[in-house]
């Protein structure tokens, strides 16, 4: 009687042990999900930012490419700001890359236009390209908007 009263106190102990340490190693689990998917949040808010930011500055490039002076400076500036944002949609934001694709395009074809036009000077080939630049950044802008929630929410 004795022998079976202490084999039982000692599966109830280990059996406390065992489920102590599983109970404590499932918190561990959630906890390192949960853990992961705010690391996740956290990033895509951190390069939606990024991605807003170089969509904004590619409008310095524009200006930049307006006081070039030669054809070299035209050819040695891409659109640099365009182009990682482009990337960072590819990346991380499948809603905005169609968009980004064609911003990223009508800014080739300003910097194109420039340097075919440089010669003469005529602003004239450049306004439609100038036109369709904003238009592209403006829908941009809309659906970086639109989006925003999206992806800053941690």
């Amino acid at each position: 009687m004795e022998l079976e009263s202490k084999l039982l106190i000692a599966t109830i102990s280990a059996s406390s042990a065992i489920s102590g340490a599983v109970i404590s190693q499932a918190f561990s689990i959630i906890r390192d999900i949960l853990d992961k998917k705010h690391q996740r949040k956290v990033l895509l808010r951190t390069k939606y930012e990024e991605f807003a930011e170089l969509i904004t500055r590619s409008h310095e490039w524009l200006s930049a490419l307006y006081r070039h002076k030669s054809i070299e400076e035209h050819s040695n500036n891409p659109p640099n700001h365009a182009r990682k944002a482009l990337l960072l949609a590819y990346i991380y934001f499948p809603a905005l890359i169609k968009q980004s694709e064609k911003f990223m395009n009508s800014c080739v074809i300003i910097q194109s236009s420039m340097i075919e036009n440089f010669q003469t000077k005529d602003i004239e080939p450049l306004k439609e390209p100038v036109k369709e630049f904003k238009e592209n950044r403006q829908e941009l802008d809309r659906l970086i908007i639109l989006n925003a929630k999206k992806y800053s929410k941690a």
